[in-house]
């Protein structure tokens, strides 16, 4: 019915689970830094100085 429809709450969109906390240490400096993504300015600068290495290695901690 008419009133039925008024009460109906508007569709939400489902909210998006929270990305894990990576926390990478460079072993040449002993820098840290805390991300939850992956577009992070100081560990883009570390791939562009350090190609040959796989940054994802030096990863020593995660959490969520």
């Amino acid at each position: 019915s008419a009133l039925e429809k008024r009460d109906r709450r508007p569709a939400t969109k489902p909210t998006r689970k929270p990305r894990m906390l990576k926390i990478y240490e460079n072993p040449t400096t002993g820098e840290t830094v805390e991300t939850r993504g992956g577009n992070h300015k100081v560990l883009n600068a570390w791939r562009e100085k350090y190609k040959s290495a796989n940054i994802e290695d030096w990863i020593i901690e995660t959490r969520n």
